[in-house]
């Protein structure tokens, strides 16, 4: 069973002081009172959130090529697969600045 997840939910939006989250419009990431290059995260969680990035990044490119070349047949990936593909595909590109 996995547990719910500590962090805020995104996806997150700039607002100029920081990052908020899009949809509850909870604070994220304050800059205001906080030295020039560093930020006050108001929830632990989300910063260890971003520092994981770049490990969740190589996972899920990994993870995504291993479904790819399976031996799965590729009508049974599509069918329960593509649409967790599709999303795992914009979220590798926005992470590669692509979106």
């Amino acid at each position: 069973m996995s547990e719910k997840a500590k962090f805020t939910a995104g996806p997150w939006v700039a607002d100029g002081y920081g990052w908020i989250a899009a949809e509850s419009g909870e604070s994220v990431v304050d800059y205001a009172g906080c030295g020039s290059h560093e930020a006050c995260w108001d929830n632990p969680a989300d910063r260890a959130l971003v520092l994981s990035a770049p490990e969740l990044y190589v996972a899920l490119e990994r993870l995504k090529i291993e479904i790819v070349l399976s031996d799965v047949d590729m009508d049974y990936i599509d069918s329960h697969f593509k649409p967790h593909l599709e999303r795992a595909e914009k979220a590798l590109a926005k992470a590669r600045g692509e979106s």
